[in-house]
């Protein structure tokens, strides 16, 4: 009699079993779940080097920004003032050379500083001419009652200045001259501009 209900014990144990288990299972799916996310989460994150690495780069693209931003500022006002000096450079009394009794003269002058100077420009060019002198000249003469002479060609290439006196009025001379003195020979000439028509006080 015995033996059937030993069976029956025997039958129930593996449902209990199973009973005993499942309220374990919530327990290990979220446990499991945790340790994903965990190893996710050290897996995504970069090293501490390779975040210093991004942070001074990221410092570095804003020092660059700064820095053009800084430029970028100073530039227009680099270029108003350009282009106040072009301005003033075109109101000015100006005028381009040739030459004259077989010489090479090029280039351009300036009267400047309100009449007080006269500029030659940085492509002036005169060739090997002796004794050069810069003349204002009313008749294309490079010496007489109707001219100024304003000294000797201080350089043959490049810019030069020549101070024009006092009380000039400019308005009585026609040409600027590039002039020999030792021989009376014109080497260069150039129009003075209609602008020049002022008086340096």
């Amino acid at each position: 009699m015995s033996f059937p209900r030993r069976s029956k014990v025997l039958s129930v144990l593996p449902v209990l079993s199973v009973l005993s288990v499942l309220p374990v299972l919530p327990v290990l799916s979220v446990l499991s779940a945790l340790s994903v996310l965990s190893a996710l989460s050290v897996l995504s994150a970069p090293p501490a080097a390779a975040q210093d690495s991004m942070m001074m780069k990221h410092d570095s693209m804003t020092m660059k920004h700064d820095s053009m931003m800084m430029k970028s500022g100073a530039m227009p006002h680099a270029g108003m003032e350009a282009k106040m000096m072009s301005h003033d450079d075109m109101m000015a009394p100006h005028g381009s050379f040739t030459g004259a009794s077989g010489h090479k003269v090029s280039g351009g002058y300036h009267i400047v500083n309100g009449g007080k100077t006269l500029e030659l420009d940085h492509d002036f060019v005169l060739d090997k001419a002796p004794d050069p002198y810069v003349v204002l000249s009313g008749n294309d003469k490079g010496s007489g009652a109707e001219t100024l002479n304003l000294g000797v060609l201080s350089s043959r290439k490049g810019a030069s200045q020549y101070a024009i006196p006092a009380g000039t009025d400019l308005s009585r001379y026609r040409t600027v001259l590039i002039w020999c003195k030792r021989y009376n020979v014109t080497l260069g000439r150039a129009d003075l501009a209609a602008a020049g028509a002022m008086m340096h006080q």
